[in-house]
C-alpha cells in the first residue's frame, strides 16, 4: 500500500545564517639527527607531512616519529626500520603495539611520509600509499615530533584539518576569478541560456551558469583550488552535477598530480566500449580498473555523480543510485576534479564536497587497540569472526566516545542457550544494550528482544517484544541512532523504535551473555551526510502565470491557508523530514506560531500541530503538541536574555522530536 506524504503548515521567521573556516597550518622545522624535535603543540585532527631522505646505508635507518606527546612516558609513536612500520602506544612508560604492521620501502633517497590523526585513527601513508594504521583514544592534543637515524627529515608541516564543506555553483560573472584550476584541455565559465531567454530580473531566473571543459585531444581536466592547496583532504563525498555532449565525462578524487589520481568515470553509447560507469587509478598515468559495471550516461541529459571515499573504501553513484565498490591502499588523501575526453566537451555544476566516514571490521586481520574487553573471554579474530565463549555477560567495545548519530549492524550467530546482542552509545556514562535470547535458553528474556540503557551501572528495559530467530544461523543486528530517536533492526525488520536523550553519545560494542559460543562478523558503521535543503518544485495552480511567480520566489513555494494566516508548503515530502527557523531575540514581542504535519490537510483531526508561544519581557517559550484537538504534552525552555531560539521539528519514523538551540526538549510517538 503506498504511504502518502506529509506535509507542513508554518508560520514563517527569519532562517539561520551559517558559517563556517578554514583552520590553517603550522611550518615547522626539520629534525636533527637522532635527537627529538617537538613541533609545537596540536588539538584536533591534523596531519603531519615530511620529506624523507634516507641515506646510502639503509640498515641503519630508523625513525621515530610522536603526537599526542604528554610527556616521555605518555604519547603515541610510530616507528621506522628494518622495512617495517608500526604504531604503538607509550602510556606509563610502556610500550604497546596498536594496529597493524605495515611495509615500507626504506631505500636510499627521498620519500613522501603523511601521519594523518583523525578522531580515535591513526595512519600512515609513504610514498602515496597507505602503509598502516591504527586506533586508540587514550590521548588528545599534545605536541608531534621526530627523531630519525641514517636519514634527514626536512620540509616537515603539520596541516590542521578542519571538517570539509567546500560548494560551487559557478554563478558568477565570465571573468570573474575562477576557484578551478585547470590542469589539461580548455575550461571556461559558460552560461547555458541564449540572449533571447534571458530575463531581466535575475531574481526571477535559475541559476544557468556552468563550467565547460574540452580538449582537442586526451583529457580535459580541471581541480579545485590550486595545486597542493587541498592535498590533505580525505574521508569525504563529493558530488557533482554532469552534461555530457558525448564524450566520457566523471569525477576525480584523491587528486596528487596529473599523473595520479582516482577517477569516477563514466561513458556513453558513442564510446567505442559502450556505455559503461568505472572507478580508475591513475597512477605515474597508467590506467588501472578497480571496478566496472555495464550501463552508462544519455549525451546532453543532467547526472549527478557522487563518491564516497573513507579509509580505502570507495563507492559511487549515479543519480543517487549505487553502481560501484571498490577498495585501495593509495593516495589516502587528496583533491577534487572536474574530468571530460574528448572535443564534444562536458558541463559540469553544483559540486558539493562534504565530510563523511565509515568505519568497518571483518576480522580478518588482528589490529591489537581496535577492539576492547569489557568483560568476558573473547576468541579472535579467526576465521574471519570474532567470538565470546565462557559464561556471564560478555561486552567488547570499538569506536570512539565522541560518536553520536550513527547506523551500526553487525553479523550476530547466537546459539541456542546463549543471548546475543549489541551495545551503543558507550561511554563513562554508560551504555545502550539491544539484545536477544532464544526460548528455552536459561536467561531471563528468552523469546524476546529487549533495548536497555544501563547508565551509572542502573540498568532499565527501555522496550522488550517478542522475537522469534532461528539459533545457530546469522541475523543482522542494527541500530540507527540519530539524536534522541534510537531505532533497531533484525534482518532488516525494525523491532523497536523509541525516543530517549538520557545518553546522547558513545562508542559501539559486541554483546553476548550465557554458557555458550556467540560468533560476530561484518561490523558496519555509517555516519550521515550533512543534512541540505530540500530543492523545491512548486506546483502551479494557475497554467496561465506569465510571471512565473511561483517559480521565481521563495513565497510561491507556500500557499495561503483560507481564513487563517499560516501558509502550507505545496511540495510533497516522502519519509522523514526536518523543518528548521529561528525565532529571534526572545522575549522582544508576545506572540504564536504553529507549525502542522498532515498527510491530508483537509482532515484537521488527522494533523499533528506544535504551537510556539511566546511573552514579551520573559526568556521563555512554551511548547504544546496537539493530535486533532487534543493537548498530548507540554514543555518549556529559558533562553538567555538577547539569544535567538534555533528550532528543529523532526518527523522520524513514528516520533516527532523537537530541538531548541541543539537540545531535545520534547519527544512523543505518533499514532500511525
Amino acid at each position: 500500500m503506498a504511504v502518502a506524504p506529509w506535509r507542513w503548515l508554518i508560520t514563517v521567521f527569519d532562517c539561520a545564517i551559517i558559517t563556517w573556516a578554514l583552520c590553517g597550518a603550522v611550518a615547522a622545522q626539520a629534525a636533527t639527527n637522532g635527537e627529538l624535535v617537538l613541533l609545537g603543540e596540536q588539538e584536533g585532527s591534523f596531519t603531519f607531512i615530511a620529506t624523507v631522505n634516507v641515506g646510502p646505508d639503509t640498515s641503519a635507518a630508523a625513525a621515530r616519529f610522536v603526537f599526542n606527546y604528554q610527556d616521555e612516558q605518555n604519547n603515541y609513536e610510530l616507528t621506522l626500520a628494518e622495512g617495517r612500520a608500526q604504531f604503538r602506544r607509550m602510556e606509563g612508560g610502556e610500550a604497546v603495539d596498536i594496529g597493524r604492521r605495515g611495509a615500507v620501502s626504506l631505500t636510499s633517497g627521498e620519500h613522501l611520509l603523511s601521519v594523518q590523526r583523525r578522531s580515535w585513527r591513526m595512519t600512515l601513508i609513504w610514498d602515496s600509499v597507505v602503509v598502516c594504521s591504527a586506533y586508540d583514544s587514550a590521548f588528545s592534543g599534545g605536541n608531534v615530533g621526530c627523531a630519525v637515524v641514517g636519514m634527514d627529515v626536512g620540509d616537515a608541516f603539520v596541516q590542521v584539518v578542519p571538517p570539509v564543506l567546500w560548494t560551487d555553483d559557478f554563478m558568477r560573472a565570465g571573468a570573474a576569478t575562477t576557484p578551478w584550476e585547470s590542469i589539461a584541455g580548455t575550461w571556461q565559465q559558460k552560461e547555458l541560456r541564449t540572449e533571447a531567454r534571458r530575463e531581466q530580473d535575475p531574481s526571477r531566473s535559475a541559476n544557468a551558469f556552468c563550467h565547460y571543459g574540452h580538449t582537442d585531444d586526451g583529457v580535459a581536466l580541471a581541480i579545485a583550488g590550486e595545486a597542493q592547496q587541498y592535498w590533505f583532504w580525505d574521508d569525504y563525498s563529493y558530488s557533482v552535477a554532469v552534461k555530457s555532449s558525448g564524450g566520457p565525462v566523471g569525477a576525480v578524487f584523491l587528486y596528487q598530480d596529473a599523473d595520479n589520481y582516482l577517477l569516477f568515470r563514466c561513458s556513453s553509447e558513442l564510446d567505442p566500449e559502450g556505455p559503461r560507469t568505472q572507478l580508475v587509478s591513475v597512477v605515474n598515468g597508467e590506467r588501472t580498473l578497480l571496478a566496472e559495471a555495464r550501463g552508462g550516461i544519455v549525451p546532453e541529459y543532467w547526472y549527478a555523480l557522487r563518491v564516497n571515499v573513507s579509509h580505502g573504501l570507495i563507492e559511487a553513484f549515479v543519480d543517487d543510485r549505487p553502481v560501484l565498490t571498490a577498495r585501495t591502499d593509495l593516495f589516502g588523501q587528496g583533491q577534487i576534479g572536474l574530468y571530460t575526453e574528448g572535443e564534444p566537451g562536458a558541463y559540469f555544476d553544483d559540486v558539493w564536497v562534504e565530510s563523511w566516514s565509515v568505519f568497518m571490521d571483518d576480522f580478518a586481520e588482528r589490529q591489537p587497540g581496535k577492539w576492547v574487553a569489557a568483560g568476558g573471554d573473547w576468541e579472535g579474530p579467526q576465521k574471519g569472526t570474532m567470538a565470546k565463549s565462557g559464561g556471564g555477560e560478555g561486552l567488547l567495545i570499538s569506536g570512539d566516545e565522541t560518536w553520536t548519530s550513527y547506523v551500526y549492524g553487525v553479523d550476530v550467530k547466537p546459539s541456542k542457550r546463549a543471548g546475543a546482542g549489541i551495545a551503543f552509545r558507550v561511554g563513562d556514562a554508560g551504555k545502550y544494550v539491544f539484545r536477544w535470547a532464544p526460548r528455552g535458553s536459561d536467561l531471563p528474556y528468552a523469546g524476546e528482544a529487549q533495548l536497555l540503557r544501563i547508565s551509572h551501572a542502573e540498568p532499565a528495559i527501555l522496550a522488550s517484544v517478542p522475537a522469534k530467530l532461528a539459533p545457530a544461523e546469522v541475523h543482522r543486528f542494527k541500530v540507527a541512532c540519530d539524536g534522541p530517536h534510537i531505532a533497531l533492526f533484525v534482518d532488516e525488520q525494525r523491532l523497536i523504535e523509541c525516543a530517549d536523550a538520557l545518553l546522547p553519545g558513545g562508542a559501539i560494542g559486541l554483546y553476548a551473555d550465557g554458557r555458550s559460543r556467540v560468533a560476530f562478523d561484518n561490523v558496519s558503521v555509517r555516519f550521515p551526510r550533512g543534512k541540505r535543503g530540500a530543492k523545491i518544485v512548486p506546483r502551479f495552480e494557475s497554467p496561465g502565470d506569465s510571471t512565473m511567480q511561483a517559480w521565481a520566489t521563495k513565497s510561491g513555494q507556500w500557499t495561503a491557508e483560507k481564513g487563517r494566516s499560516g501558509y502550507w508548503h505545496v511540495a510533497d515530502f516522502f519519509g522523514d523530514n526536518t523543518i528548521s527557523f529561528e525565532i529571534a531575540a526572545v522575549g522582544r514581542r508576545s506572540g504564536s506560531a504553529a507549525v502542522t504535519i498532515s498527510r491530508d490537510p483537509d482532515d484537521p483531526g488527522a494533523a499533528w500541530r506544535l504551537v510556539i508561544t511566546t511573552i514579551r519581557g520573559r526568556q521563555t517559550l512554551k511548547f504544546a503538541l496537539y493530535h486533532g484537538e487534543k493537548c498530548l504534552q507540554e514543555s518549556q525552555i529559558d533562553v538567555p536574555p538577547g539569544k535567538n531560539a534555533e528550532i528543529r521539528i523532526e518527523q522520524k519514523g513514528n516520533y516527532i522530536l523537537v530541538h531548541i538551540n541543539g537540545q531535545c526538549i520534547l519527544a512523543h510517538e505518533m499514532a500511525l
